[in-house]
Protein backbone atom coordinates (compact mmCIF):
# COMPACT_ATOMS: atom_id res chain seq x y z
CA UNK A 1 0.00 0.00 0.00
CA UNK A 2 2.80 2.40 0.55
CA UNK A 3 3.49 2.69 -3.48
CA UNK A 4 -0.33 4.20 -4.11
CA UNK A 5 0.33 7.94 -2.57
CA UNK A 6 3.27 8.43 -5.29
CA UNK A 7 1.42 6.61 -7.94
CA UNK A 8 -1.88 9.34 -7.82
CA UNK A 9 0.16 11.96 -7.28
CA UNK A 10 2.32 11.33 -10.25
CA UNK A 11 -0.17 9.62 -12.81
CA UNK A 12 -3.39 11.23 -11.83
CA UNK A 13 -5.85 8.42 -11.93
CA UNK A 14 -9.41 8.92 -12.68
CA UNK A 15 -10.47 6.89 -9.78
CA UNK A 16 -8.52 4.39 -7.23
CA UNK A 17 -10.72 1.04 -7.03
CA UNK A 18 -10.84 -0.66 -3.87
CA UNK A 19 -11.87 -4.33 -2.49
CA UNK A 20 -12.18 -4.40 0.83
CA UNK A 21 -10.02 -2.58 3.02
CA UNK A 22 -9.32 -2.52 6.94
CA UNK A 23 -8.98 0.56 8.92
CA UNK A 24 -5.48 0.52 9.56
CA UNK A 25 -2.75 4.14 9.42
CA UNK A 26 -1.37 2.84 6.24
CA UNK A 27 -5.24 2.93 4.52
CA UNK A 28 -6.17 6.49 6.48
CA UNK A 29 -2.91 7.49 4.88
CA UNK A 30 -3.79 6.33 0.99
CA UNK A 31 -7.62 8.14 1.64
CA UNK A 32 -5.51 11.13 3.13
CA UNK A 33 -3.35 11.29 -0.44
CA UNK A 34 -6.04 10.62 -2.48
CA UNK A 35 -7.97 13.75 -1.58
CA UNK A 36 -5.60 15.59 -2.22
CA UNK A 37 -4.41 14.02 -5.38
CA UNK A 38 -8.34 14.97 -6.34
CA UNK A 39 -9.11 10.89 -6.76
CA UNK A 40 -12.09 9.26 -5.72
CA UNK A 41 -12.03 6.36 -4.05
CA UNK A 42 -14.70 3.45 -5.93
CA UNK A 43 -14.91 0.22 -3.67
CA UNK A 44 -16.28 -2.85 -5.96
CA UNK A 45 -17.43 -6.17 -5.60
CA UNK A 46 -18.76 -9.13 -7.67
CA UNK A 47 -22.14 -7.24 -7.20
CA UNK A 48 -20.68 -3.84 -9.76
CA UNK A 49 -21.87 -3.80 -12.98
CA UNK A 50 -19.45 -4.97 -15.50
CA UNK A 51 -17.56 -2.01 -17.63
CA UNK A 52 -16.32 -1.74 -21.06
CA UNK A 53 -12.96 0.03 -21.80
CA UNK A 54 -13.25 0.30 -25.86
CA UNK A 55 -13.90 -3.65 -27.15
CA UNK A 56 -12.87 -4.59 -23.89
CA UNK A 57 -15.11 -5.51 -21.06
CA UNK A 58 -14.18 -5.54 -17.37
CA UNK A 59 -16.03 -7.62 -14.55
CA UNK A 60 -15.12 -7.89 -10.69
CA UNK A 61 -15.55 -11.49 -9.74
CA UNK A 62 -14.60 -11.25 -5.89
CA UNK A 63 -14.65 -10.13 -3.37
CA UNK A 64 -18.38 -10.89 -2.82
CA UNK A 65 -20.53 -7.74 -1.43
CA UNK A 66 -21.01 -9.37 2.13
CA UNK A 67 -16.95 -10.04 2.62
CA UNK A 68 -15.54 -8.60 6.15
CA UNK A 69 -12.24 -7.59 6.04
CA UNK A 70 -10.29 -9.00 9.13
CA UNK A 71 -8.43 -6.16 11.44
CA UNK A 72 -5.40 -5.84 9.40
CA UNK A 73 -5.62 -6.73 5.33
CA UNK A 74 -5.30 -9.82 4.40
CA UNK A 75 -4.36 -11.40 0.72
CA UNK A 76 -8.19 -12.70 0.73
CA UNK A 77 -9.52 -8.75 0.30
CA UNK A 78 -7.57 -8.88 -3.08
CA UNK A 79 -9.81 -7.34 -6.35
CA UNK A 80 -10.14 -10.36 -8.68
CA UNK A 81 -11.15 -9.20 -12.13
CA UNK A 82 -11.62 -10.53 -15.40
CA UNK A 83 -11.19 -8.97 -18.60
CA UNK A 84 -12.65 -9.95 -21.74
CA UNK A 85 -11.78 -9.04 -25.28
CA UNK A 86 -12.85 -10.67 -28.24
CA UNK A 87 -11.50 -13.93 -28.04
CA UNK A 88 -9.05 -13.05 -25.21
CA UNK A 89 -9.23 -12.85 -21.92
CA UNK A 90 -6.86 -12.41 -18.59
CA UNK A 91 -7.83 -13.59 -15.25
CA UNK A 92 -6.09 -10.53 -12.66
CA UNK A 93 -6.16 -12.44 -9.35
CA UNK A 94 -4.44 -10.21 -6.92
CA UNK A 95 -3.18 -11.89 -3.83
CA UNK A 96 -6.07 -14.39 -3.60
CA UNK A 97 -5.84 -17.49 -1.93
CA UNK A 98 -7.35 -20.83 -2.62
CA UNK A 99 -10.24 -20.17 -0.20
CA UNK A 100 -11.31 -17.67 -3.03
CA UNK A 101 -9.92 -19.48 -5.90
CA UNK A 102 -12.88 -22.36 -4.21
CA UNK A 103 -15.53 -19.77 -4.04
CA UNK A 104 -15.34 -18.63 -7.54
CA UNK A 105 -15.47 -21.67 -8.96
CA UNK A 106 -18.43 -22.69 -7.16
CA UNK A 107 -20.08 -18.97 -7.95
CA UNK A 108 -18.97 -18.34 -11.58
CA UNK A 109 -18.65 -19.73 -14.37
CA UNK A 110 -14.60 -20.15 -15.14
CA UNK A 111 -13.91 -20.95 -18.53
CA UNK A 112 -10.17 -21.10 -19.99
CA UNK A 113 -8.07 -17.57 -20.26
CA UNK A 114 -6.12 -16.51 -22.42
CA UNK A 115 -3.75 -15.04 -19.26
CA UNK A 116 -3.53 -15.63 -15.68
CA UNK A 117 -1.99 -13.12 -13.19
CA UNK A 118 -0.61 -15.89 -11.23
CA UNK A 119 -1.99 -15.51 -7.35
CA UNK A 120 -0.11 -13.97 -4.28
CA UNK A 121 3.31 -14.36 -6.49
CA UNK A 122 3.34 -17.57 -7.36
CA UNK A 123 2.70 -18.51 -3.25
CA UNK A 124 1.76 -22.43 -2.63
CA UNK A 125 -1.56 -20.75 -1.20
CA UNK A 126 -2.53 -20.30 -4.48
CA UNK A 127 -3.36 -21.54 -8.28
CA UNK A 128 -4.68 -24.63 -6.95
CA UNK A 129 -5.06 -27.11 -9.34
CA UNK A 130 -9.01 -27.59 -9.77
CA UNK A 131 -8.52 -23.44 -10.45
CA UNK A 132 -6.13 -24.39 -12.98
CA UNK A 133 -7.90 -26.95 -14.09
CA UNK A 134 -10.90 -24.47 -15.53
CA UNK A 135 -8.86 -21.94 -16.51
CA UNK A 136 -6.44 -23.89 -18.52
CA UNK A 137 -4.00 -20.42 -19.21
CA UNK A 138 -2.20 -19.78 -22.29
CA UNK A 139 0.20 -17.56 -20.39
CA UNK A 140 1.05 -17.34 -16.57
CA UNK A 141 2.18 -13.73 -15.19
CA UNK A 142 4.19 -14.10 -12.30
CA UNK A 143 5.37 -11.12 -10.26
CA UNK A 144 8.01 -11.86 -7.75
CA UNK A 145 11.24 -9.96 -6.73
CA UNK A 146 14.57 -10.92 -7.97
CA UNK A 147 16.11 -13.67 -4.98
CA UNK A 148 12.81 -12.36 -2.34
CA UNK A 149 12.80 -13.48 1.02
CA UNK A 150 9.56 -15.76 0.70
CA UNK A 151 11.67 -17.44 -2.20
CA UNK A 152 8.51 -16.89 -4.66
CA UNK A 153 7.27 -18.44 -6.45
CA UNK A 154 6.64 -21.86 -5.07
CA UNK A 155 8.20 -24.96 -7.32
CA UNK A 156 5.10 -26.57 -7.51
CA UNK A 157 3.14 -24.00 -8.48
CA UNK A 158 5.39 -23.83 -11.74
CA UNK A 159 4.73 -27.66 -12.03
CA UNK A 160 1.02 -27.12 -11.97
CA UNK A 161 1.46 -24.32 -14.65
CA UNK A 162 3.90 -26.16 -17.17
CA UNK A 163 1.85 -29.54 -16.66
CA UNK A 164 -0.91 -27.40 -18.03
CA UNK A 165 1.06 -26.58 -21.08
CA UNK A 166 1.58 -22.71 -19.35
CA UNK A 167 3.85 -20.47 -20.97
CA UNK A 168 5.02 -18.89 -17.58
CA UNK A 169 6.65 -15.35 -17.24
CA UNK A 170 8.37 -14.37 -14.05
CA UNK A 171 9.65 -11.12 -12.71
CA UNK A 172 12.29 -12.42 -11.60
CA UNK A 173 13.73 -14.09 -14.23
CA UNK A 174 12.11 -11.89 -17.61
CA UNK A 175 11.72 -8.61 -15.29
CA UNK A 176 8.42 -6.61 -16.80
CA UNK A 177 6.55 -8.50 -18.98
CA UNK A 178 3.27 -6.71 -21.20
CA UNK A 179 0.65 -8.37 -22.80
CA UNK A 180 -1.22 -6.76 -25.52
CA UNK A 181 -4.35 -8.27 -27.07
CA UNK A 182 -6.72 -6.72 -30.27
CA UNK A 183 -8.88 -9.54 -29.13
CA UNK A 184 -7.66 -12.19 -31.68
CA UNK A 185 -3.74 -11.82 -31.92
CA UNK A 186 -1.42 -11.86 -29.13
CA UNK A 187 1.76 -10.34 -27.97
CA UNK A 188 3.95 -10.83 -25.21
CA UNK A 189 7.60 -9.47 -24.90
CA UNK A 190 9.63 -9.08 -21.98
CA UNK A 191 11.94 -6.23 -20.61
CA UNK A 192 14.85 -8.10 -18.87
CA UNK A 193 16.78 -5.89 -16.55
Amino acid sequence: MQGICPVLANFHPDKLWIGPEPQSEEWQAVQVCAKKAGVPIERLSSQTKPMNFGDARLSILAPQPDYEPGDAASNNDSLVMLIEMGRRSALLTGDAEKQIEAELLERCNLRPVTLLKVGHHGSKTSTTQPFLDALHPTFGFISAGYLNQFHHPSPTVVERLDAEHTMVFRTDHQGLSSFLTNGNAVEVSSFAR
